[in-house]
């Protein structure tokens, strides 16, 4: 594990630690917007799924899914789905689901983790990955001294960052909470 891994890792499991880091989750406030073109059954991998309250959302609906994260204290106790502890810029390389969601979590990753995590999550979905990301700072780093959102661009950046790594990429809404559907 490098430094810079070791120190996101120890700063996200502080603030997994603070109750009110666990009311906002924009995973479960984005559920329908991926839902709706998904077929029953599909393997989903839920990047960065912190409470897993998305993640149980999706179980609930059908989908195979694993929440994979790098803090071991982020799922709220009641959830009950599969989980995976990983950085997700050294994602295993034999991962692998059909389809990957990851919410409010690339605007997390520091500048020079984004390129490396988008080539694991790449490679860890077959068909493709929706994708919500926050074009704005944080406000709750405030509460340990350090900011969350370290890699901070206006969607259309996003979206040139993401054809890097997909052929396909299509901006589904910019914003304050962009959102892509990227596919192989």
């Amino acid at each position: 594990m490098d430094d810079v891994t070791q120190v996101e890792q120890l700063k996200y499991e502080r603030m997994w630690d603070l109750d009110d880091y666990r009311t906002y989750s924009p995973g479960e406030k984005a559920l329908s917007a991926v839902i709706s073109v998904l077929k029953e059954g599909t393997t989903l991998g839920d990047f960065g799924c912190g409470t897993g309250r998305a993640a149980q959302g999706l179980q609930a609906r059908g989908f195979d899914v694993t929440g994979i994260d790098f803090a071991a204290n982020c799922l709220d106790p009641e959830v009950n789905i599969p989980f995976e502890q990983h950085c997700l810029w050294e994602l295993p390389s034999d991962m692998l689901f059909d389809v990957g969601y990851c919410t409010d979590v690339m605007e997390h990753i520091p500048p020079r983790k984004v390129h490396a995590t988008l080539k694991c999550i790449s490679g860890a979905t077959r068909l493709g990955c929706f994708f919500q990301i926050a074009t704005f700072k944080d406000k709750f780093g405030g509460k340990i001294g350090e900011p969350l959102h370290l890699s901070v661009q206006p969607a259309e950046v996003w979206e040139s960052v993401l054809m890097k790594h997909w052929p396909h990429v299509k901006m589904l809404r910019g914003g304050r909470d962009a959102r892509f559907w990227v596919s192989h």
